[in-house]
């Protein structure tokens, strides 16, 4: 029956009270639902009775018809409350659904606020469950009082065109706020989405304010469905917005705008997000640029606000999503160029062709064309409302926008710079997107990385954007994944034989990398201000370089940019360029986990474990040399103490076991102006709090709170570049390192930005200006920061989305590093691969995990009725695949039953310098990884030890044969003679056994050959 004819049933303008009945009416005295007439119309009346039992919970409800699984609805009616205010009334219009065994399967509902006297109209937006057989409506009244009145009238579901959509419906709310939903209304008594008539932009624009009377306060989303997206297509979201909210001490306020990809499961893909300023009063205009990812299988818009109080208000209007096309033309390689006469500007390594524009026409390194001199090779632009001049590089003034451009080239240090300055001549508001961009040939690249971690990866003919560096006056266009942070401006193309590497060195500028727009352009790089002032200047800086593959890694490429960062800021340019302090070792153990003060857990460990240590104070974020506090290592289950603690490194280091004490730069948003001044806490461009994306918070246990008062710390981090702030974290970190004299300290958190640079190094720069021995660890550490680390902790290996590029790209300053596999994600993987069940697997992790599952599945059918066993093997399996890509294995202890071979290799090469000179080990296509084999050796005169990591990852076994150059492990001190005396083990997750490596010299390097099963691996030791 459609939905037209059963709503007169629903009987919504209540001629009578049939067919809504309530259970509750019978247990009082008064009349609690009764029809009146308003103005002589009919309308529904409620009122209370706290003499009965269920007025806490007062329900009328009725069936409703016609209502088709997976399509969208509006329910609508007017209201008109007379209500004393109190807390703890509430009124709520609900929609639930049932499946065909009655149970409830769906609930959305709209709460009615009585802040207003007279006739209000509300609507809200539910999409039906997909196996919902009934549906029923209720109006529900919590705690009224017998004087109580509201009336209802007007009650409606109808289908809306929100079911089969484009992009996004009502963004400029001229039509109320339907179809936004917000699922966080209920819980306060204030309606926190409102129309305003404030704004430039049509009639009406949307109204946020706060509650603090909402549990859900600090985290209230309006959504919506966003349909109609094509994947791989580049979108632009932008909106206007004007904040009226006041800054002040307590929970840190926030508001932002997030396009949500999630997985066919619900899994999280991307989030892309704009964070908004809360200290401007003026309407600005923000966007952002994404692209669909592959995985993704809905998509939904978030506008976000935290901790606003009811006298906040924060205004959006104009919110749209639209394909971002570039109004730049494609390059096309095969163009003619018609630049006239050129200037060349030469080095040993290469010429590059300037035009009399003052533009770069043609750029050759080390012989090869990596800029063809075609039409609009290189271009100079100015983008504003969808349009494009081009501009020379010689100073000329605009036609149509405030600005000029000049351009600076030069070769400096073996690779070609140039620099383009763009001025403003006058002040403007904007957007202006103004920039640089080159045209690459296409077929001569495959792939673009670029310098993030986890490394992005994409084929070169693909679209991507990313910003590196805080400006708030910059739009920051951004398309980060999760945990994914800018590590340094780079882009890198890779292709068959050579590398090209595209860099902005500086530390200090943002900039905005957006390769492939438009397409065939690869070197595109912009600053993206909102508006400017007369004489300010936006500096944009390109680095090109060149690496024949035959002499290079992809590590050596990037150790060469890591090189190269350099600041002119006075407190970073001590500490950049940064040197690169040669091969790092630690201990001849592995790293172990937390103890938590727990017997057992120290009981477990291997001999020389160093121990990743949590133990501060959770609740305050700090680090007490005194007193007692709480933390979450012991499962919150006691407290920790000073002196306690103190004992506890004593005793482990005594016993040859090295505690790396935990750090970070978090800090506790509820003691931002009490312990520490409100300014310190680091904020993002758009003026939120930094923290993975802002509004993590750390839930305590009731014991916890009993003790502290506190339940939820908000999480923020402290920023070192304000005044005072790093004085701070330095104190407090001596104090701690001087009392308790651990092995090492371990930075979590920190790695992806100048502040953590500055923080990391400065404290490291101290410990060696004291002449302590102190080892400094570093997790999730790559780029420039390594130089100042000592180990290294790849955190959550392939299962948190990380691949043999990450693994690479963290060797290039040649330190230890280690792979925390976290064997219940293994468990958790299976349920998802078997079962369905969640994940957060990242999809190289879903890939890899999946095909070896299935292998061993077919392998041995029995071991679905043994999942543990199962799990157990996916894990070691990871553990050996991170070995033979240069790491050792965080927490083998939690990961028994393990071989003995095994812990012992894991263990040794800790301490012994890793092989990283490019093709010292090669395969028989000449590098280093050949298909599904990976290798990597460690060797050095100072342990007299050489070690070898083999692994399989075909479902078939493979000749494993490899080639060790001489001159390189010479230098290493390992002869040809003596590496053929070694011991070799083959190895999968159950089993060990000793084979025997067939051996040759060729041109005087070592070959050594086996055949390796499918997923085995390969231990070969050798000692001198």
């Amino acid at each position: 029956m459609p939905l037209a004819a059963a709503t007169p049933a629903l009987n919504g303008t209540f001629d009578k009270l049939e067919p809504w009945r309530s259970g509750n009416q019978k247990e009082s005295k008064l009349t609690l639902f009764k029809i009146v007439k308003d103005n002589n119309n009919p309308c529904l009346e409620i009122s209370g009775d706290p003499a009965i039992r269920s007025n806490a919970w007062l329900t009328i409800g009725t069936g409703v018809q016609g209502v088709e699984p997976g399509k969208v609805y509006r329910v609508s009616f007017r209201y008109k409350p007379q209500i004393t205010p109190d807390l703890k009334k509430k009124l709520f219009v609900r929609l639930e659904q049932a499946d065909k065994s009655g149970k409830i399967i769906a609930r959305n509902q709209q709460q009615v606020f009585f802040d207003k006297t007279d006739w209000t109209d509300v609507e809200f937006a539910i999409k039906s469950a997909k196996d919902a057989a009934w549906t029923y409506l209720y109006i529900q009244s919590d705690n009224l009082a017998a004087t109580d009145k509201v009336r209802y009238d007007d009650i409606k579901i109808e289908e809306t065109e929100a079911a089969d959509r484009g992009m996004v419906i009502n963004g400029s709310f001229e039509k109320g706020i339907f179809p936004w939903m917000s699922y966080q209304q209920a819980g306060g008594w204030k309606q926190l989405h409102k129309l305003s008539s404030d704004t430039p932009f049509g009639k009406k624009c949307l109204e946020i304010t706060g509650d603090e009377t909402n549990k859900s306060n600090r985290l209230i989303i309006l959504t919506q469905d966003l349909k109609g997206l094509e994947i791989g297509t580049k979108y632009r979201l932008s909106l206007q917005f004007r904040s009226s909210v006041k800054e002040e001490k307590g929970p840190a306020k926030n508001a932002y705008i997030r396009v949500q990809q999630l997985g066919p499961k619900g899994e999280w893909i991307l989030g892309n997000e704009v964070r908004f300023p809360l200290n401007s009063d003026l309407w600005t205009y923000r966007e952002l640029t994404f692209i669909p990812d592959k995985r993704t299988a809905t998509f939904a818009i978030y506008l976000g606000t935290g901790n606003f109080k009811e006298t906040d208000k924060f205004y959006v209007d104009e919110i749209t999503v639209t394909k971002a096309e570039s109004p730049g033309k494609p390059f096309d390689p095969a163009k003619a160029a018609k630049h006239g006469k050129l200037t060349q500007i030469k080095n040993e390594r290469g010429t590059a062709e300037i035009t009399a524009d003052n533009v770069l026409a043609k750029l050759t390194i080390d012989g090869k064309t990596v800029i063809p001199a075609a039409e609009r090779s290189s271009v100079i632009f100015i983008h504003n409302n969808e349009t494009e001049e081009i501009l020379d590089g010689k100073g000329t003034p605009s036609k149509l926008y405030p600005f000029k451009a000049d351009a600076e080239y030069v070769w400096e240090k073996g690779e070609f710079k140039e620099v383009i300055t763009f001025t403003a001549l006058k002040d403007a508001a904007g957007p202006f997107k103004i920039g640089v961009r080159h045209g690459l040939t296409p077929d001569k690249w495959h792939t673009q990385i670029f310098g993030l971690s986890p490394v992005r990866f994409i084929p070169a003919d693909k679209s991507t954007v990313f910003t590196w560096g805080i400006d708030p006056n910059d739009l920051n266009l951004t398309q980060l994944d999760l945990y994914q942070g800018v590590i340094m401006p780079l882009q890198v193309m890779e292709g068959e034989d050579s590398y090209f590497s595209i860099a902005s060195h500086s530390y200090d500028d943002s900039i905005t990398f957006q390769p492939n727009t438009p397409k065939g352009y690869q070197a595109v790089m912009e600053r993206n201000p909102l508006r400017v002032k007369k004489g300010e200047k936006f500096r944009i800086e390109v680095n090109f370089n060149y690496f024949d593959r035959s002499k290079f890694v992809l590590r050596d490429v990037w150790r060469d940019q890591v090189l190269r960062v350099y600041s002119n800021n006075p407190k970073l340019k001590k500490f950049l360029p940064v040197k690169d302090p040669g091969p790092r070792v630690t201990v001849p153990g592995p790293l172990g986990s937390v103890t938590g003060l727990f017997k057992y857990r120290v009981d477990r460990l291997y001999p020389h474990s160093a121990i990743w240590e949590g133990w501060h104070d959770e609740v305050h974020e700090d680090y007490p040399t005194s007193g007692s506090w709480w933390n979450g290592s012991n499962e919150f289950r006691y407290k920790y103490t000073a002196e306690g603690f103190r004992k506890h490194v004593e005793t482990l280091q005594a016993n040859n076991l090295h505690i790396i004490a935990y750090i970070r730069t978090f800090c506790n948003l509820d003691l931002a102006g009490k312990t520490f001044p409100a300014e310190w806490v680091r904020k993002t461009p758009g003026g939120g709090t930094q923290l993975y994306g802002g509004g993590y918070r750390k839930m305590l246990p009731k014991q916890v709170k009993a003790d502290t008062g506190i339940g939820e710390v908000p999480w923020g981090m402290l920023d070192s570049f304000k005044e005072g702030c790093l004085d701070f974290m330095v104190k407090r970190f001596f104090k701690m390192i001087d009392f308790y004299k651990p092995w090492g300290i371990g930075w979590d958190c920190a790695g992806f930005d100048p502040a953590d640079f500055l923080a990391v190094a400065t404290v490291t720069d101290e410990i060696k200006k004291r002449g302590y021995d102190t080892k400094v660890v570093g997790n999730e550490c790559s780029g420039p920061i390594t130089a100042y680390i000592d180990w290294t902790i790849i955190e959550n290996g392939f299962f948190g989305g990380k691949t043999p590029y990450d693994f690479e790209v963290t060797r290039a300053l040649q330190l230890p590093i280690v792979t925390l596999e976290r064997w219940q994600l293994a468990e958790e993987f299976i349920n998802y691969h078997l079962f369905n069940k969640r994940t957060w697997c990242r999809p190289f992790g879903k890939t890899w995990s999946a095909s070896y599952v299935d292998y061993m599945l077919k392998k041995d059918p029995s071991l679905r009725n043994n999942l543990k066993k199962l799990a157990h093997s996916l894990h070691l399996t990871w553990f050996y695949k991170d070995h033979s890509l240069g790491s050792s294995s965080f927490a083998p202890e939690e990961a028994e039953p393990l071989l003995k071979s095994f812990i012992k290799f894991t263990s040794e090469i800790n301490a012994i310098i890793r092989m990283d000179k490019a093709f010292a080990i090669r395969f028989t296509n000449g590098r280093e990884s050949d298909g599904p084999l990976t290798a990597c050796a460690w060797a050095d005169s100072k342990t007299n030890k050489f070690r070898l990591a083999g692994f399989n990852e075909a479902h078939e076994t493979k000749t494993f044969k490899i080639t060790l150059d001489k001159d390189a492990f010479g230098k290493m001190g390992w002869s040809v003679e003596d590496m053929k005396k070694h011991k070799a083990i083959l190895a999968d997750p159950d089993t060990e056994k000793e084979i025997e490596m067939k051996k040759s010299v060729v041109n005087g390097n070592l070959v050594l050959e086996c055949e390796l099963p499918a997923y085995g691996f390969l231990m070969i030791f050798a000692d001198k």
